[in-house]
């Protein structure tokens, strides 16, 4: 029913000492199941324009993510919350499951980072890589590493980048194994199902 610090409380904040300080919030639940919630922070505002629980702005909440038991231990996942412009409550934005998979915009992460960029159908939403600053210049540009081996895997991986071709829009988009370019593909192509490009022919350049 109150609070044990080692540290300093005040009017604007609470400061943790220690060699290795930390914040402990002991869930009392007599058993976890999927879905139970095992405690959080919250983000609230004074605001007075807003009234009721549009006061919680955001939130951060550890919730079981299956039955704790001696086998499984005690999966469990985090849920990070945020309020939009509408709505009587935060929404969850993101989480981290029990597996380590992420999900954005997904609750049910399939693999290590799940992106769903928006869920009306017939429509194209946008994911974007950035990185250059805001002008870039020539050979400013972002990539996509996707490699079987974790032993050197920026050598040993296949890349996908985007590399600005100068200080204006234009790109050129890259396919590289092995840190080898293999095709190369400039201002716009096109490829449909059924386009095969094996990794013997080297270097063809489309749309240049």
């Amino acid at each position: 029913t109150g609070i044990d610090v080692t540290g300093t409380v005040t009017s604007d904040g609470l400061t943790v000492d220690g060699t290795s300080g930390y914040v402990r919030i002991q869930d009392l639940n007599a058993s976890v199941v999927s879905g139970t919630d095992m405690g959080g922070i919250e983000w609230r505002t004074a605001d007075s324009t807003v009234v009721g629980v549009n006061r919680i702005t955001a939130t951060i909440n550890v919730e079981g993510d299956g039955t704790f038991n001696a086998a499984d231990k005690a999966p469990s996942r985090m849920v990070f919350s945020t309020h939009g412009i509408s709505g009587a409550s935060p929404v969850e934005r993101m989480r981290i499951d029990s597996s380590g998979n992420v999900g954005i915009d997904e609750d049910t992460p399939l693999a290590k980072l799940h992106v769903v960029g928006g869920r009306t159908s017939g429509t194209t939403y946008n994911t974007i890589i950035a990185a250059g600053g805001v002008n870039s210049t020539d050979g400013s540009g972002a990539r996509i590493v996707l490699s079987g081996c974790e032993n050197d895997p920026l050598a040993r991986g296949t890349v996908i980048e985007g590399i600005s071709t100068g200080t204006g829009n234009s790109h050129r988009l890259n396919f590289k194994t092995n840190a080898k370019d293999d095709w190369s593909c400039g201002r716009s192509i096109t490829l449909h199902t059924g386009l095969l490009l094996h990794q013997r022919r080297k270097n063809p350049k489309f749309g240049d």
